[in-house]
């Protein structure tokens, strides 16, 4: 059979002279063949089968006349594969069979538009002899079989949604064209066929502006009254470096005129000047057009200065390019620049801030329910606190918080992570009650709130070690343990909670007064400082305003200061105070004499710095 195939005869004679030859080429022993038949059929005795079926050398062989029936014994079975295939009918993907037993088309009425319909009917002779009445269409047909415009009938429910019979123009069943022409095309890509040169999606262009509007724009423009006032004095700019700037009128324009030996081996720019309403047009011109490309900042200026000038154009493009939504949506992985992350202020003053959090839920949970602990420690003084909870819904977590404000007194700002327990309208409304401003950390970043963090492991493994025996109750000894970390120093501030509070929760401030020689106040006049040094001394001053390490005063006394750079590159405000301490009566105090030290360790063997 696959002989067969490989050759695919076009008639049964054809078929028949391809057997003979493969039976030539073959020799098939005739005699193993009848023993092994008779072998098959049953050995009733040594003559000849009973019943006449005798199988001799005529019925083995295929001949030209095909007069032999065919042995069932031999003929493999194997399923009937019908002449299938998938075509499109006006774009809808259907199902074709090719029927040879049939001399005309037909096709699923719920396929067939009303506009195909013929005001025409014609009956159908079937297989069993009986005959239906049915209407005809005109359809476009493109599948292996067939592909052009035939009249077909319409049926309620044939067996396939296209049959095709022997029409003129259609192929053989076993001769389907397989070519790609002929393949399934969507509703998209038949679009696409039909439209080969699609419209690009550009940006709009912008809107037409005649040379009245801009001259009427550059008069009226608040932002170039300063220009409009060097072209009226004919004012010119040249610095050491060679660079110029001039500013001119032509055609009742205003332009810019730009040369420096730096920029392009000084070639003359004239730049127009733009006003502020035209000014979003040539950035989306220069940035977002077809032609532009979405550059960076860089070229972005370069491209703008060559033709235009504004003031602050450099700025201007900047933020317009950072604010682009396709550049922002499109950058390269790993270019994201991360927000920069502020710096925590050093608090000096006992419980203004304090961080906040909660641990759990923690197993065993506890005889009273408890499987939470809310933890609350002091920026200034690093007092822990914290109490055990069931649960941790804001009624409760807020409930918390104000016992332990009662006892401790009420901060100014306190930081928690994004908890919906800290972030609810009720914690809000609670912090507006009394005053207290709420800080979060950035969400998936707890080393911003890392101070109470470090607690939370400090005091889950005391807990774990301190009920060992008796894991259930881990809430009788929150207590102790938190007395624990307050009793021993802490190694940022050298010092334990309990040491910096004489009332717990509260630290009494010292005022210290400097006793002079004389009242007449020191006053020294600054030291000049370089313009390079302004910004950073500022910048120094507002700082220690807002950390409140200095404050402003109306005192008659004065000092100069001067500022030192540390190893690190960062900055230190130092206050000359050489004339104060000139005139400041200090305290008598004894020094030590060296001698004397080394003479009381003489017999000494070790010596520590305890």
């Amino acid at each position: 059979m696959l002989f067969l195939k490989e050759r695919v005869p076009k008639s049964i004679d054809e078929m028949t002279r391809y057997a003979d030859k493969f039976k030539e080429a073959r020799r098939v022993n005739i005699v193993s063949l009848t023993n092994q038949t008779q072998k098959n059929s049953g050995s009733r005795g040594k003559g000849t089968p009973t019943g006449g079926n005798v199988i001799t050398l005529t019925d083995s062989i295929i001949t030209t006349q095909v007069s032999s029936p065919t042995i069932p014994e031999q003929c493999e079975k194997k399923p009937i594969k019908m002449p299938v295939a998938k075509g499109k009918l006006s774009y809808r993907v259907v199902t074709v069979l090719r029927d040879t037993g049939c001399n005309g088309v037909v096709i699923k009425k719920s396929l067939v538009s009303i506009d195909c319909f013929l005001d025409d009917y014609q009956t159908c002779v079937l297989a069993d002899g009986s005959s239906v009445k049915v209407p005809i269409a005109i359809i476009t047909i493109d599948s292996p079989y067939y592909q052009g415009e035939v009249k077909a009938w319409c049926m309620e429910q044939p067996l396939y949604d296209v049959i095709i019979g022997n029409i003129d123009g259609a192929r053989e069943p076993y001769d389907p064209d397989i070519s790609p022409t002929v393949s399934v095309v969507t509703r998209q890509q038949a679009k696409k066929r039909d439209n080969p040169y699609p419209k690009l999606k550009v940006p709009g262009s912008i809107k037409d502006v005649s040379l009245e509007d801009i001259e009427y724009e550059q008069q009226s423009d608040a932002s170039l009254s300063k220009l409009r006032q060097y072209v009226a004095e004919g004012r010119n700019f040249e610095k050491t470096n060679g660079t110029k700037v001039n500013y001119i009128l032509k055609k009742k324009l205003m332009y810019r005129e730009f040369m420096s030996p730096k920029v392009e081996n000084g070639k003359l720019f004239r730049q127009l000047v733009v006003p502020e309403v035209y000014r979003s047009d040539v950035m989306k011109l220069a940035h977002e057009s077809l032609m532009a490309g979405h550059m960076a900042t860089r070229r972005t200026v370069y491209r703008v200065l060559s033709e235009f000038y504004w003031p602050g154009v450099e700025s201007d493009v900047k933020r317009y390019c950072q604010s682009c939504d396709i550049c922002q949506r499109t950058v390269p992985k790993g270019k994201q620049v991360r927000a920069p992350l502020g710096k925590t202020p050093i608090i000096d003053v006992p419980f203004r801030r304090v961080a906040v959090d909660i641990v759990g839920p923690l197993v065993p949970v506890t005889d009273k329910g408890n499987r939470y602990i809310l933890t609350l420690v002091d920026y200034a003084t690093r007092y822990p606190e914290g109490v055990a909870l069931p649960s941790i819904e804001t009624e409760r977590v807020a409930e918390a918080l104000i016992d332990i404000f009662c006892r401790v007194g009420f901060p100014r700002e306190m930081l928690t992570d994004m908890g919906a327990q800290f972030t609810s309208n009720l914690m809000s409304e609670v912090s507006r009650l009394i005053s207290l401003r709420q800080l979060t950390t950035t969400p998936y970043h707890p080393m911003c709130n890392g101070l109470v963090e470090r607690f939370n492991g400090t005091m889950k493994l005391m807990l774990k070690r301190l009920c060992a025996e008796r894991p259930r109750d881990w809430d009788k000894y929150l207590g102790p343990a938190l007395f624990a970390y307050r009793e021993v120093p802490q190694e940022s501030v050298l010092f334990s909670p309990f040491e910096l509070t004489d009332i717990p929760g509260r630290t009494n401030v010292l005022q210290h007064d400097i006793k002079l020689t004389s009242d007449d106040p020191v006053r020294f006049k600054p030291y000049p400082i370089p313009y390079a040094m302004l910004d950073t001394v500022n910048k120094e001053v507002d700082k220690m305003i807002e950390m409140d390490i200095i404050e402003r005063s109306d005192s008659p006394y004065s000092s100069p200061f001067v500022i030192v750079k540390k190893k690190d590159q960062s900055n230190r405000f130092c206050i000359d105070f050489r004339g104060l301490n000139s005139i400041t009566i200090f305290d008598a105090e004894t020094m030590g004499n060296i001698e004397e030290m080394f003479s009381k360790l003489s017999g000494y063997q070790f010596i520590s710095k305890n």
